[in-house]
């Protein structure tokens, strides 16, 4: 049985979430139900069931380009199903050489190994401007996880310096903007990773030298030298020539 690849952001696109709930089921029937190049011979009847609503003309059930009739034959296309499963069509495993194999018996593909848009009727412009909003989708999820990310991190008890600097290196993103330097480990705990960061950061800050702290009968408080005034200073010094010094 055929299996097909659903990216965990899939359902958080902006395009996604505006779609109605059928809409969204019917989506994903397709997705499910066509072959390894993204065509399929739909089952009306079938696709309505699993929606639970009339759906009538397909092609104006779902956005525009995304579902397109195949010219000259009974069958349709999802034309962004192969970025969404396999990126490209230029790799050589098995499942993109058929369905290269399916897509040239439509010629559907040129020779540069990418969809024939013009075959299909398709609007360049839209498609580019879609995929010009799936990246500004992507970088607002980026945003989102980064918010997420932080909130988490200062709900601990450390100097929020320390988390600010945790929080900073931790959701830089990488080229594409995809994803941030948290998401890339193997293995991730908050808690852990805080607690790490927090005693390298105390291994090495220098601590400061401790000021001498001196007292005097003739003041009613410890005073620190920083906390001498101006006016206070002559009476200081000769506090100083004439009283010892406690550590």
């Amino acid at each position: 049985m055929a299996k097909r690849y659903i990216d965990t952001g899939f359902l958080k696109q902006k395009w996604i979430k505006k779609l109605s709930p059928e809409r969204k089921i019917f989506l994903i029937y397709l997705m499910l139900e066509c072959d390894n190049a993204g065509i399929i011979e739909l089952d009306l009847e079938d696709a309505e069931f699993w929606v639970g609503k009339k759906i009538g003309n397909p092609i104006e059930f779902l956005p525009e380009n995304y579902l397109l009739k195949i010219p000259d034959t009974d069958k349709y296309i999802i034309p962004k199903f192969i970025e969404w499963q396999y990126g490209d069509l230029k790799s050589d495993k098995n499942i993109v050489r058929q369905a290269r194999q399916l897509l040239n018996k439509y010629e559907l593909i040129d020779e540069s190994f990418t969809l024939n848009l013009h075959k299909l009727n398709i609007n360049v412009t839209l498609i580019e401007c879609n995929n010009t909003n799936s990246n500004s989708n992507s970088k607002d999820n980026s945003k989102d996880k980064e918010a997420k990310f932080k909130n988490e991190v200062l709900q601990f008890n450390y100097p929020k310096e320390m988390l600010n600097e945790f929080i900073n290196y931790w959701t830089e993103p990488n080229k594409s903007k995809t994803k941030l330097r948290y998401e890339l480990q193997t293995t991730w705990d908050t808690s852990r990773r805080l607690g790490t960061w927090a005693k390298n950061t105390k291994q090495f800050t220098k601590k400061e030298p401790e000021r001498k702290i001196y007292k005097s009968s003739n003041f009613d408080e410890v005073v620190k030298d920083d906390n001498i005034t101006p006016g206070e200073m002559p009476d200081y010094i000769k506090h100083l020539a004439g009283q010892k010094t406690v550590k």
